[in-house]
């Protein structure tokens, strides 16, 4: 395994043989790197050849992975209120894969402005879970249930999540599972 560098080079070493060479990203498709995850050469594919051999003295240099095209940026409006309605200023809210309910999509939670409103950027084609949070100190947090987005959803106007009173263990325990509620 190599990681590449700023422009995109790398280099490792391997023992004679043949190989399939190809490259994933660690972190989930965003707005700023807005491509699928992982990318395996075939041998029709644009991305090269199938497969690489290694002789015992050999050296293959100027292999070159060519990105599918982009994902498109989807916009994903959300407010964030108390349950009386009021809108609550500096909620964290984020984005996770469907599939990774653990991983941030774009490696950072934002929070929401002074009306309680943050627009979130996800990739068009992909499904989400879109959860919501604010600490008060000592061990309190409030949550919202988190809501799957699925890729064929449009988004309305706002999506509103309501933020309750738990403790921390209980809202954490809500991130590492896919919930049931979806977006109608």
């Amino acid at each position: 395994m190599a990681t590449t560098d700023a422009k995109g080079r790398f280099k490792f070493t391997v023992s004679p043989g043949n190989y399939v060479l190809g490259f994933n990203t660690f972190w989930p498709p965003s707005e700023k790197l807005p491509y699928a995850p992982i990318y395996y050469p075939s041998a029709d594919s644009p991305n090269g050849a199938a497969a690489i051999e290694v002789d015992d003295k050999g050296r293959v240099s100027n292999i070159t992975f060519r990105l599918p095209r982009s994902l498109a940026v989807r916009t994903i409006p959300v407010l964030v209120t108390w349950p009386d309605g009021r809108s609550v200023e500096n909620a964290n809210v984020w984005l996770s894969e469907k599939h990774k309910p653990w991983s941030v999509v774009g490696t950072s939670v934002s929070h929401t402005q002074f009306e309680g409103k943050f627009d979130l950027k996800g990739l068009e084609g992909l499904d989400y879970i879109l959860f919501a949070d604010k600490y008060s100190g000592l061990g309190k947090v409030s949550c919202a249930e988190p809501v799957v987005l699925t890729a064929s959803n449009s988004a309305p106007a706002r999506i509103t999540l309501v933020l309750n009173v738990n403790d921390f263990d209980a809202c954490q325990a809500s991130r590492h599972n896919v919930p049931s509620k979806k977006l109608e």
